[in-house]
């Protein structure tokens, strides 16, 4: 629960309030979906401040999928 709040209070406000579920199997594999089923991979806690701000960028690209577990090398997958 710990991780999750961590990460809430990070993502972009934008984001935040799109979020239609989080999905945890771990504390370190934490998937946020929004309302439109647009998934954004998170991985843990860790560097939640650079994640968001990765994410930022990568949202200025049409995808299904995000992926910012691994902020230095981010990913989308899907989209137009």
């Amino acid at each position: 629960v710990r991780a999750v709040v961590t990460i809430l209070e990070a993502v972009p406000q934008s984001v935040a309030t799109k979020i239609a579920e989080v999905v945890a199997t771990s504390t370190a594999d934490v998937t946020l979906v929004l309302r439109d089923d647009t998934r954004i991979i998170w991985g843990s806690a860790a560097d939640s401040t650079r994640k968001s701000q990765v994410l930022a960028v990568l949202l200025r690209r049409s995808a299904q999928v995000y992926d910012v577990s691994a902020p230095d090398a981010p990913s989308t997958r899907g989209g137009p």
